[in-house]
Protein backbone atom coordinates (compact mmCIF):
# COMPACT_ATOMS: atom_id res chain seq x y z
CA UNK A 1 0.00 0.00 0.00
CA UNK A 2 1.23 3.51 -0.77
CA UNK A 3 -0.13 7.00 -0.31
CA UNK A 4 0.06 9.85 -2.77
CA UNK A 5 0.80 13.25 -1.34
CA UNK A 6 -1.46 16.10 -2.46
CA UNK A 7 -0.32 17.92 -5.57
CA UNK A 8 1.69 21.08 -4.94
CA UNK A 9 3.98 23.36 -6.90
CA UNK A 10 7.67 23.12 -6.00
CA UNK A 11 9.01 25.59 -8.59
CA UNK A 12 6.93 28.72 -8.98
CA UNK A 13 6.92 31.48 -11.55
CA UNK A 14 9.24 34.43 -10.92
CA UNK A 15 9.34 37.96 -12.33
CA UNK A 16 11.30 38.17 -15.55
CA UNK A 17 11.97 40.36 -18.56
CA UNK A 18 12.06 38.84 -22.06
CA UNK A 19 13.59 40.67 -25.04
CA UNK A 20 11.14 41.42 -27.87
CA UNK A 21 13.12 39.18 -30.24
CA UNK A 22 12.56 36.09 -28.01
CA UNK A 23 9.61 33.79 -27.38
CA UNK A 24 8.11 33.58 -23.90
CA UNK A 25 8.34 30.16 -22.19
CA UNK A 26 7.12 29.69 -18.63
CA UNK A 27 7.49 26.57 -16.46
CA UNK A 28 6.15 25.44 -13.10
CA UNK A 29 7.20 22.18 -11.48
CA UNK A 30 4.85 20.15 -9.30
CA UNK A 31 4.96 17.02 -7.17
CA UNK A 32 2.52 14.60 -5.60
CA UNK A 33 0.20 13.74 -8.46
CA UNK A 34 0.75 11.16 -11.20
CA UNK A 35 -1.50 13.14 -13.57
CA UNK A 36 -2.12 16.82 -13.18
CA UNK A 37 -4.53 19.21 -14.87
CA UNK A 38 -3.12 22.73 -15.08
CA UNK A 39 -4.82 25.95 -16.11
CA UNK A 40 -2.76 28.96 -17.23
CA UNK A 41 -3.88 32.56 -16.77
CA UNK A 42 -2.72 35.96 -17.99
CA UNK A 43 -3.97 38.96 -16.03
CA UNK A 44 -6.67 36.76 -14.49
CA UNK A 45 -8.03 35.49 -17.84
CA UNK A 46 -7.70 31.83 -18.74
CA UNK A 47 -5.32 30.98 -21.58
CA UNK A 48 -6.05 28.17 -24.01
CA UNK A 49 -3.83 26.30 -26.42
CA UNK A 50 -4.21 28.20 -29.70
CA UNK A 51 -2.27 29.81 -32.53
CA UNK A 52 -0.70 32.08 -29.86
CA UNK A 53 -0.01 29.66 -26.99
CA UNK A 54 0.98 26.05 -26.50
CA UNK A 55 0.36 24.42 -23.13
CA UNK A 56 1.65 21.02 -22.11
CA UNK A 57 2.82 18.88 -19.25
CA UNK A 58 6.20 17.16 -19.48
CA UNK A 59 6.65 14.69 -16.61
CA UNK A 60 6.23 16.92 -13.54
CA UNK A 61 6.57 20.29 -15.29
CA UNK A 62 3.77 22.34 -16.80
CA UNK A 63 4.82 24.59 -19.68
CA UNK A 64 3.32 27.65 -21.37
CA UNK A 65 4.96 28.70 -24.64
CA UNK A 66 4.13 31.72 -26.75
CA UNK A 67 4.34 30.63 -30.36
CA UNK A 68 5.32 34.08 -31.61
CA UNK A 69 8.04 36.53 -30.59
CA UNK A 70 7.21 38.86 -27.71
CA UNK A 71 5.40 42.10 -28.55
CA UNK A 72 3.58 44.86 -26.69
CA UNK A 73 0.73 42.43 -25.81
CA UNK A 74 3.06 39.92 -24.10
CA UNK A 75 3.67 41.67 -20.74
CA UNK A 76 1.28 40.80 -17.93
CA UNK A 77 0.82 38.71 -14.82
CA UNK A 78 0.94 35.02 -15.70
CA UNK A 79 -0.07 32.26 -13.30
CA UNK A 80 -0.99 28.60 -13.29
CA UNK A 81 -3.29 26.55 -11.06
Amino acid sequence: MFFLEPARFVKMLTDMAIPLSKKLRLECTFTGAPKMFVTWYKDGKQLYASYRYNTRIIENTCVLECLHECNNETPGKYSCE
